[in-house]
């Protein structure tokens, strides 16, 4: 379901697939997050990370917004590439965010490639929602998961019964690293990266 955000008086397109209370949902695990970075993977137009704006605003802390705007290897792939040669979608995302005073840096670049740009142990929360076939997704997994620190968390968007590759990929990682699944409203999910002893 695809939801509409579209604020011309403020000059906000954040038309996106991101609903309301997993908005609330992201917003909340971003504030109760350690010290590191939070990088979102997959932005588009910025909706899921507008979210985000009363936690990072005036506060220390910086979002990584990764994206490469080419498209996605799903099914989705051919019209995010017709939606793509239609709107300028990342300048779009660039205004969303200066709009809403969100301080990010941004990285346009594939999702294993940005993960190599981050020390292992960096990251405090790594919310990925980008290609949804599960070569992509077990390919981010396995980038970002190193990154996280102790006590960090990796969640992401999509594990539902639509999205096979997301919940085969989720779930395969869950139970190799003995990490217990949490669901959040709507699709989202999340593994919480355990404490050193």
């Amino acid at each position: 379901m695809r939801i509409r955000t579209l604020d011309r008086k403020r000059g906000l397109d954040l038309r996106g697939w991101f609903t309301d209370e997993e908005g609330a949902w992201y917003a909340a695990l971003a504030a109760a997050a350690g010290p590191g970075w939070i990088v979102e993977v997959g932005c588009w137009k910025g909706r899921s990370a507008s979210f985000l704006a009363p936690v990072l605003r005036g506060g220390p802390r910086r979002l990584w917004c990764v994206d490469h705007w080419l498209g996605s290897t799903d099914e989705h792939g051919p019209a995010y590439r017709e939606t793509l040669a239609r709107e300028p979608v990342r300048d779009i995302f660039r205004a969303n965010m200066a709009a809403l005073e969100i301080p990010f840096r941004m990285i346009e670049a594939a999702s294993v490639d940005a993960a190599r740009q981050f020390p292992e142990g960096s990251c405090a929360l790594v919310f990925l929602d980008a290609s949804h076939d599960r070569a992509a997704v077990e390919s981010d997994l396995d980038a970002w998961l190193p990154k996280l620190a102790p006590g960090g968390i990796l969640a992401g968007h999509d594990y539902r019964p639509g999205y096979p590759g997301v919940v085969s990929a989720v779930d395969s990682l869950a139970r190799a690293a003995g990490i217990a699944l949490h669901r959040g409203p709507g699709s989202t999910w999340s593994l919480p990266i355990p404490r050193n002893e």
